[in-house]
C-alpha cells in the first residue's frame, strides 16, 4: 500500500516535472516577442521619420531600457526555473529511492513475519520474553496453550500472574538469576492449581540492552512429562525402557546434539578434555576499599573451542558434563592449566609474582574427597605457593550439601588455599550456613548489586553483608558492577573488591598474567 502511494506520487511528480519545462521555454520565448513587438516600431520610427537627432538619441533610450528590462526578468525567470528544476530533480531521485527502499522493507517484512508465524504456531518449544520488571512482553502460542490464557491476560502482565503462584514459587529462583544476567538451565516439576503435573527442561536466557544491563529473559521450556506418567506417580522419577536405556541419557544426547551438532556429545567433550580442547577466560576483580590487598585477583570461566576457533556458549556442554559425571575432571583440568601457566611465567622470568586465579569448583567436586589431596601434589609438583591458586563455591551447591561443603573449605584452608563464597545473598540460613563455612571471600550475588544505585533496598542489604563481613574477618567482593555509580556506592558501603564489565570482560588468562 505505501509503495503505491509513492509510486502514484512519483507519476505526479513528474507530470509536473514536464509541465515546468514547458513553462521555463515559454518564459524563455515571452522577453523576447514582447521585445520584438515593442522593438519594432520604435526602430520603424527612429530609421524611417524625419525626426531629429534628439528624438533618435531619445527614443533609442528608451528602446534600450526596454530591452534591458525584459532581458533581466527574462534573466531572473530563468534563475528561478533552474533552481526548482534542480530542487525538482532532488525529489524526484529522493522518491526513486524511497520506493526502492519501501519494496525492500515490505519483502524483508513478508519474511519476518513468516519466520514469526514459525516460531508463534508451529515450534514445538514454550517460548516467552520477560522484561526486566517481570512482566511478558511475548510469547508464542505453545506457551499460551500451557498457562490456558488468552493473549490479553498474558502480555503485559507480571509472570507471577501468568504462572499462578505455585508454579511460580518454583521458577522464583531461576528468574532471579536470569534477571541477574545468568544463563540457567532446569529440569523441574510444576503443579497447576487443577492438580496437573508437568515435567519441564527449562532454560533462562538473559537478555542484556544497552550499557550491559539486563533487559529482561527469554524463557525456553520443553514438556518432558510424557517421559513419564507423572499425573499418576506425583513426582518425577528416573525410569528406564525395557531394553535399559535411561531416557534421560537420551534426553541429554538429543539437546546437546541439537546445540552443537555432536553425534556423541559424552565421548567429544571427554576427548576434548584429553587434547586441551578447552580454553582459559579470566576476568579482573578490582580493590575498592582502602584496606584491600592490590594483588591482582582474577575468576577463571572456561570455554570449549570448536575445530573452526569459534566459540561455544558454555551451556553447550556443562549440561552434558553434569549429566555425564564429567565436572571434576574438567575442574581438574583447568587446575593444571592455571599451575603450568604459572610455572612458564615463572621460567621466563625469575621476579614475576603470580596473582590470585579462582577455579569455580562444581557440585560433584565438592562430594570429591580425593581432590584436595590431588591439589596438595599438584602445587608440590610444581612448587608454586598455594596461596596463588583460590577456589569459588556456588551458594546454592555449598546449602544442598553443606557437609562435602565443610569438608572440602576446611581442606583447603589447612592448605593455605583461599575460598570463596559465590552468589551470596543474605538470610538467616545464608549467614547461619556461613558459620559453619570458614571461608576467606564472600562474593555478592550480582542481581544485588546491579541495583544498588537505584534500590535503597537492595544497596541496605549489600550494606548488611559487608557489616557481617567485618565482623567475622571475611572480604567481599560484589560481582555484577556495570558502572562508576554503583562502584562509588560499594565504596561507601566498605565492600573490598568489585569484579564486572567496569573494569573487563572475560579475557584469555595468557593475555591478563
Amino acid at each position: 500500500m505505501a509503495a503505491k502511494l509513492l509510486r502514484d506520487r512519483f507519476s505526479r511528480l513528474s507530470a509536473a516535472f514536464r509541465r515546468l519545462n514547458a513553462a521555463r521555454w515559454f518564459r524563455l520565448l515571452l522577453p523576447a516577442a514582447l521585445t520584438m513587438f515593442i522593438g519594432a516600431p520604435l526602430v520603424f520610427v527612429i530609421f524611417f521619420t524625419a525626426l531629429d537627432w534628439q528624438w533618435v538619441a531619445f527614443l533609442s533610450g528608451i528602446l534600450l531600457s526596454a530591452f534591458l528590462a525584459l532581458a533581466s526578468r527574462a534573466s531572473k525567470a530563468e534563475w528561478r526555473s533552474m533552481r526548482r528544476t534542480s530542487q525538482l530533480s532532488q525529489v524526484r531521485d529522493h522518491l526513486a529511492k524511497e520506493v526502492a527502499r519501501r519494496q525492500g522493507l515490505e519483502t524483508a517484512l513478508r519474511e519476518t513475519e513468516e519466520k514469526l508465524r514459525w516460531v508463534d504456531r508451529d515450534m514445538p518449544v514454550i517460548l516467552a520474553f520477560v522484561d526486566a520488571e517481570r512482566r511478558c512482553r511475548f510469547h508464542n502460542q505453545a506457551f499460551g496453550e500451557w498457562v490456558n490464557l488468552p493473549a490479553h491476560r498474558i502480555d503485559g502482565h507480571l509472570l507471577s500472574e501468568v504462572l499462578g503462584r505455585k508454579i511460580y514459587a518454583a521458577a522464583e529462583d531461576p528468574v532471579r538469576r536470569a534477571l541477574a544476567g545468568e544463563c540457567v538451565e532446569a529440569e523441574r516439576s510444576l503443579t497447576t492449581a487443577e492438580g496437573r503435573v508437568f515435567r519441564h527442561a527449562e532454560t533462562y536466557v538473559p537478555h542484556f540492552g544497552e550499557g550491559a544491563n539486563v533487559a529482561g529473559f527469554y524463557l525456553l521450556a520443553v514438556d518432558v512429562t510424557a517421559r513419564e506418567d507423572l499425573a499418576s506417580q506425583g513426582a518425577p522419577q528416573q525410569i528406564r525402557q525395557p531394553n535399559g536405556e535411561n531416557p534421560d541419557a537420551v534426553y541429554a544426547d538429543a539437546i546437546a546434539q541439537e546445540l552443537t551438532h555432536w553425534e556423541n556429545p559424552a565421548e567429544y567433550v571427554s576427548r576434548a578434555l584429553e587434547t586441551n580442547q578447552f580454553a582459559v577466560y579470566a576476568q579482573e576483580i578490582r580493590p575498592v576499599g582502602p584496606l584491600a590487598a592490590p594483588r591482582p585477583m582474577l575468576e577463571l570461566l572456561v570455554r570449549l573451542r570448536e575445530e573452526e576457533e569459534s566459540m561455544l556458549p558454555p551451556g553447550a556442554f556443562i549440561p552434558v558434563l553434569e549429566h555425564y559425571n564429567l565436572m571434576p575432571a574438567l575442574d581438574r583440568w583447568v587446575v593444571r592449566q592455571v599451575l603450568d601457566l604459572y610455572a612458564r611465567r615463572r621460567a621466563a622470568s625469575a621476579g614475576w609474582a603470580h596473582p590470585l586465579c579462582s577455579v569455580n569448583l562444581s557440585r560433584a567436586t565438592l562430594a570429591d574427597g580425593e581432590f584436595p589431596g590431588w591439589v596438595r601434589q599438584e602445587l608440590a609438583s610444581r612448587r608454586i605457593p598455594a596461596d596463588g591458586l583460590g577456589f569459588e563455591i556456588d551458594w546454592n551447591d555449598a546449602g544442598r550439601a553443606l557437609a562435602d561443603a565443610r569438608r572440602l573449605v576446611k581442606a583447603m584452608g589447612e592448605l593455605g588455599c583461599p575460598v570463596a563464597l559465590a552468589g551470596f545473598s543474605p538470610g538467616t540460613a545464608a549467614f547461619e550456613a556461613l558459620k559453619q563455612l570458614p571461608v576467606q571471600y564472600i562474593k555478592i550475588d550480582g542481581g544485588l548489586v546491579v541495583n544498588i544505585a537505584r534500590d535503597p533496598v537492595a544497596l541496605a542489604k549489600v550494606g548488611a553483608i559487608s557489616r557481617v563481613s567485618r565482623v567475622i574477618g571475611v572480604k567481599t567482593v560484589a560481582e555484577f558492577v556495570e558502572n562508576q555509580d554503583i562502584l562509588d556506592r560499594l565504596g561507601q558501603i566498605g565492600i573490598d573488591y568489585a569484579q564486572g564489565f567496569l573494569f573487563s570482560r572475560p579475557q584469555p588468562l595468557e593475555t591478563l598474567i
